[in-house]
């Protein structure tokens, strides 16, 4: 190699600067000025530096001359390429550095799958779903533990000092929720109660400020605290110092009504059965059941016949108060049909009235109520039959006087 030629670093196979520049018109003009001091007209007796190629012959582009009093305009222009190239190969370097990232991850992927790989293995292993659970029972705790630790922990800036008394700071406590398992006993006892001879009230809960222990509010939620047991203490609202909590007493007292107001409106529609349908307002030209079918029926719609009693061997079982109270609630039925109105406010007025007149007179009206009934509805006879005029008025208090006056006990017999 010739002391006068320098070594240029990309070897011989670097591209000659013709060939990196192009046969551009910049080219052209770049040719033009560096060929200004030309000897004589046969042409310039200056090294073309666009004409050699990079590292070969002695005009070679880096090849040593003498110094120049004047800067060449070529130089900048071989700075900024030479510039340019060691940029490429810095971006080499770095693509380099990110591939050597990428194949780490890559083995990070792969052994972090193995280990995915490992807990399948061992759930796999598990003989039982039960200990499965308990796995994940115990996972949670754990979570849960990290968590409290977590939270519990103070800032250096608030922690008391080394010594000091921590006091723990109470969990406020979840609003009061209705369970699934207290939902379910309250509706059954609803819809069981609303036959019952016993109860004072279907819709009132009081009369002039005192309370009807007896109505179908007041029933249901008796019968549910007579439950008793640890059962009452997990489903009920918390009591303090012996009162209920009042947000808590709210959501359970509407639970109790609403479980009310869908046992009556059961009821309604079942003593209406081949009477008239609400929702079907063409008439019904199937027979009205007598009054031992319609309890049959409504027990079985209400889940009160668990053993599935056929209609004479449930009957057998029923209280007469039970089957003068069903009659009674049918020809109330009957008169809202007839006549309009609500059923259940006739009815809460009705038994009122019963209450102030005494039992003999309420003796007396359930029975006339409930022949008339047996007497119409023998199981042969369709609602259309029955005239119009027919409005199914409830016995007078003359005709309930006179019934009275039969049901009076008479004097008893003389010892013989």
């Amino acid at each position: 190699m010739s002391q006068n030629t320098r070594f240029h670093p990309y070897g011989s196979s670097s591209p000659s600067l013709n060939n990196l520049l192009g046969q551009t018109e910049a080219s052209g003009t770049l040719r033009g000025l560096n060929n200004q001091n030309k000897r004589g007209a046969g042409g310039d007796s200056s090294p073309d530096v666009f004409n050699d190629t990079m590292g070969g012959g002695s005009s070679g582009l880096f090849r040593r001359e003498p110094a120049r009093t004047e800067t060449s305009p070529i130089n900048p222009i071989l700075e900024k390429i030479l510039q340019e190239l060691g940029n490429l190969s810095n971006k080499v370097s770095q693509f380099e550095t990110m591939s050597s990232r990428i194949d780490q991850l890559a083995d990070a992927t792969s052994i972090l799958s193995n280990k995915v790989y490992e807990v399948n293995d061992t759930v796999s292993s598990v003989s039982s779903r039960q200990q499965v659970v308990t796995l994940s029972n115990k996972v949670d705790q754990l979570t849960a533990t990290l968590a409290d630790l977590s939270a519990g922990s103070d800032s250096p800036a608030t922690s008391p000092g080394l010594g000091a008394n921590r006091v723990p700071t109470a969990t406020p406590a979840a609003p009061w929720a209705v369970s699934i398992a207290l939902k379910e006993r309250v509706y059954q006892l609803a819809y069981a109660l609303v036959g019952e001879a016993g109860l004072e009230a279907y819709t009132a809960i009081q009369v002039d400020g005192n309370v009807l222990q007896r109505s179908l509010f007041n029933t249901i939620k008796q019968r549910v605290q007579a439950i008793g047991g640890q059962w009452v203490v997990q489903h009920l609202p918390p009591t303090i110092d012996g009162f209920q909590d009042v947000p808590a007493g709210k959501v359970y007292n509407k639970l109790v009504k609403d479980a009310g107001k869908h046992a009556r409106e059961k009821m309604h529609l079942l003593v209406l059965t081949n009477i008239r349908n609400p929702r079907d307002p063409s008439p019904i030209t199937a027979t009205v059941p007598n009054i031992k079918k319609l309890v049959h029926r409504i027990a079985d719609q209400c889940n009160t016949n668990p053993e599935s009693l056929d209609a004479d061997a449930l009957w057998s079982q029923l209280s007469w108060g039970h089957r003068l109270r069903v009659a009674y609630l049918r020809r109330e039925a009957m008169r809202v049909v007839r006549g309009g109105g609500n059923i259940w406010a006739r009815v809460d007025q009705q038994l009122r009235k019963m209450r102030e007149r005494g039992p003999l007179y309420t003796t007396a009206f359930y029975k006339l109520v409930y022949n008339q009934d047996c007497a119409l509805f023998e199981g042969n006879v369709r609602f259309t039959d029955i005239p119009a005029q027919v409005n199914f008025a409830l016995p007078s208090d003359g005709e309930v006087e006179v019934e009275m006056n039969t049901m009076e006990p008479q004097p008893a017999a003389a010892d013989e």
